[in-house]
């Protein structure tokens, strides 16, 4: 795999095999029992980790070249593992670790390629749009079935996922990189389609990550250039769909329990989260508050303390401090922040707008917005966030890297800056 043409076609094909795959996955190992379900991820999550190692080892130079977030995410993960190897829960840290190692990976391969053909950006649209219909198709179904949970006062689709969250946080990623491609090539069916992906947010009833897409869409409206499509084409277009869904009935659950939430008072789902940060906060010892339990940790530590299996985080940020501690929590927010900084201050000219919007989204639609999602925990989310990153990372007016490179004084270039 010399030829960097011949790489580019093996991992678009892998691409496109991965996520298909993830689109599909849920229909494929419905109604067979947890083991095998768990079996069939890990091989997926394993094959996509494989390719990802063999394509990094053969093409020239990746790890010298590679961007100081790929290095962030890697030393951090690696961070979490070791710790889960001091705490004897390796076992449990495997599928994070490799999880975040996916990602990782995932995001520089594509930098690398967005960097050699611009044209691959256009080839992700075409991907991204297939998945939104893959998913479509798959809720109608479920829909038309009646395969649906009740849970907390919403009725809720899981799709091709096992948790409606989890679901709504992998079309969240989707949705966001629909949105790049509709700023970026000003393509109307871009849009039209992202408002598909839209729909199958709100039909989850994940309140979080509902309410995180209408800011983010009014945003993207906001940043778009040619002013009739935006006050005269998109906007009345999205309060359509909008009113739409809710005449329908798909916004009822998810607005109840957004004012209910409004009002002041919590369903079965606010209440068992406070019961996760009260457990965690009363009983976590300063060691493992200030280094963490390791990756994965957070299940067997809970059930030890409550006796009840197989309960994450749910909140983004507990999983960064209860894994990590809150010295790798502390370092994680402060990489992101300087990132966005940076990244903000050379993407604020017209044609970044683009850029700018998925700077935004990337970092405060996983930090902020999506903290009652846990999206790391679902394959399918990690595969295309790492995309959005590596198209991130290729725009060279980012720098490739979190922080601007250091120019002393007295080098040959700092007069000339």
């Amino acid at each position: 795999m010399k030829d960097f043409h011949q790489q580019k076609l093996v991992l678009n094909s892998f691409l496109f095999f991965v996520l298909a795959v993830c689109a599909f996955s849920g229909s494929f190992v419905e109604g067979v029992d947890d083991s095998t379900v768990s079996l069939y991820r890990a091989t997926i999550i394993s094959a996509s980790l494989l390719f990802l190692v063999v394509f990094a080892a053969c093409t020239p130079g990746f790890l010298i070249k590679s961007s100081k977030v790929f290095w962030f995410v890697f030393i951090l993960a690696s961070y979490g593992f070791l710790v889960a190897v001091y705490s004897d829960t390796v076992v449990s840290a495997l599928s994070t670790y490799f999880r975040l190692m996916v990602f990782a990976l995932a995001s520089e391969v594509v930098r690398r390629i967005c960097l050699e053909d611009r044209e691959f950006l256009v080839r992700l649209s075409w991907l991204f749009s297939a998945l939104v219909f893959v998913s479509v198709v798959i809720v109608v179904q479920e829909y038309l079935s009646g395969e649906t949970q009740f849970l907390n006062g919403a009725l809720r689709h899981d799709a091709n996922l096992s948790s409606p969250i989890g679901f709504s946080a992998y079309i969240f990623a989707l949705f966001v990189g629909l949105l790049f491609f509709w700023l970026r090539f000003e393509s109307l069916s871009l849009f039209v389609i992202s408002l598909f992906a839209l729909a199958l947010i709100f039909l989850s009833g994940t309140r979080s990550v509902s309410v995180a897409s209408g800011a983010f869409l009014l945003f993207a409206i906001v940043l778009k250039r040619d002013p009739v499509s935006k006050v005269f084409v998109s906007l009345p277009l999205t309060v359509f769909g909008v009113a739409f869904m809710y005449k329908a009935g798909m916004l009822d659950s998810v607005v109840n329990r957004v004012t209910s939430l409004a009002g002041g008072s919590l369903d079965a789902s606010g209440s068992f989260r406070m019961y996760i940060l009260e457990t965690y906060f009363s009983n976590a010892t300063v060691s493992e508050v200030l280094f963490g339990l390791g990756l994965g940790g957070f299940y067997g530590w809970f059930e030890v303390q409550t006796g009840v299996p197989d309960v994450a985080p749910h909140f983004e940020f507990l999983w960064l401090v209860s894994e990590f501690g809150l010295i790798g929590a502390f370092v994680y927010a402060l990489c992101a922040l300087s990132f966005f900084v940076f990244g903000a201050s050379r993407l604020l000219g017209e044609s970044m707008r683009p850029y700018l919007f998925l700077l935004t989204a990337v970092v405060f639609g996983h930090m902020s917005t999506l903290q009652l999602a846990n999206p790391f925990y679902f394959y399918q989310f990690v595969l295309v966030y790492g995309i959005l990153m590596g198209i991130l990372l290729a725009n060279e007016r980012i720098g490739l890297n979190i922080w601007p490179p250091f120019v002393s004084a007295s080098s040959p270039g700092a007069q000339a800056r």
